[in-house]
């Protein structure tokens, strides 16, 4: 009689009873969360190895042509301007996660010394 009603309990909720579970079946939950807590450590990880290579490549091109043209701030002194730039490598790169990054690394390594010289830019590409 009482496993009945636990039955029924269950077909309502939609969970079972952690007292009813199999050890197996507990350890395969646990497990599963465990991996998962893993997998999300190790993403963040890998999301700011990258963030730092960016950056790190970002301070070596500073040096090159491309810093000059940032460094000279040609197109972010005008903000309609540096607005449609955030747009337009937004659609070129279909992803404004990307050039979130992009952005934030560039004002880390120094190639754009002003934050509030690249907000359009963000603002673009959140368009």
């Amino acid at each position: 009689m009482q496993m009945i009603f636990v039955t029924h309990r269950y077909e309502q909720t939609g969970r079972i009873p952690w007292k009813i579970i199999s050890k197996r079946e507990k350890f395969l939950y646990l497990l599963n969360i465990l991996i998962r807590i893993l997998v999300f450590t190790f993403s963040l990880y890998l999301f700011t190895i990258t963030l730092d290579l960016m950056t790190s490549a970002f301070i070596l091109l500073s040096r090159s042509t491309f810093g000059q043209i940032f460094r000279s701030r040609i197109f972010l002194k005008n903000p309609i301007i540096s607005l449609m730039f955030g747009i337009i490598i937004t659609t070129i790169h279909q992803g404004s996660s990307t050039v979130t990054s992009i952005i934030v690394s560039m004002v880390g390594s120094g190639v754009v010394d002003d934050v509030c010289l690249v907000i359009p830019m963000i603002m673009g590409e959140n368009k």
